[in-house]
């Protein structure tokens, strides 16, 4: 089920994400998660008071689920999947983001409007924070020891460099 309007000026292309029989298990309620529709385009627009501040829209230029779930049958891990789904949260909410915290930020103007966008900022995603985005390794999706030049894990970096797909590296002799 898709709605226009989550309320509060907030057109998106999010419905309800359920169980498909049986409860959600663990005494959540069965519709406790939102989704993406990919039949309806992405349209954002925001209002303080009564009168638009922004518009933010874009065609269906991220993958949809199903298409992500297809990536995760044809070889890629779910971790990595996790991390494309992370950016593209970010990507698409970001001028949301800045907008929103520009004004609860912003000491000049009045509180109410303030206190407003900082409740317009709670309700966007958590992966829409900056914070959540890491570097991620794109062969195996760990985080640590990431080097940045090669988005490889240090042992990935190795075994790949070490069957020469890696160009200018090779290995060290002296």
């Amino acid at each position: 089920m898709c709605s226009t309007d989550l309320g509060g000026g907030l057109p998106a292309r999010l419905g309800w994400k359920g169980q498909s029989a049986g409860g959600g298990g663990y005494g959540r309620p069965r519709n406790h998660r939102l989704r993406l529709c990919p039949h309806l385009p992405i349209t954002y627009s925001f209002h303080l008071d009564d009168q638009p501040f922004g518009q933010f829209s874009s065609t269906t230029m991220f993958p949809t689920a199903s298409r992500l779930y297809g990536l995760i049958q044809t070889g890629l891990k779910a971790r990595v999947v996790r991390d494309m789904k992370t950016r593209q949260t970010f990507e698409r909410t970001e001028a949301m983001r800045r907008a929103f915290l520009f004004i609860a930020r912003n000491t000049t103007l009045p509180d109410t409007i303030r206190i407003r966008a900082q409740q317009r900022l709670s309700l966007l995603p958590g992966n829409s924070s900056p914070a959540r985005i890491r570097s991620t390794c794109i062969m195996t999706g760990k985080q640590k020891a990431v080097y940045r030049d090669f988005k490889l894990t240090r042992f990935s970096m190795r075994m790949e460099a070490l069957k020469g797909n890696l160009p200018g590296v090779r290995k060290a002799m002296w």
